[in-house]
């Protein structure tokens, strides 16, 4: 799977997913799409610091090869 891919799934399904405030108010909310962990507060130096991204890319993994 692709990794940009993989950054927004496991952000769209952690409860913790902190995201930076972009400070611009164009009358639009942050929207699922621009949900990835590379955009996380929690989420620096290419790693979690809650060490979320394994468990919830592994939890991911396993449901999409059960479907």
């Amino acid at each position: 799977m692709d990794q940009m891919y993989n950054f927004a799934q496991v952000a769209n399904n952690c409860s913790q997913y902190s995201p930076y405030s972009s400070g611009m108010t164009n009358g639009t909310s942050d929207s699922a799409a621009d949900c990835s962990c590379l955009n996380c507060q929690n989420f620096k130096e290419h790693h979690c610091q809650l060490d979320l991204y394994d468990k919830i890319n592994e939890n991911l993994t396993k449901y999409s090869s059960e479907l």
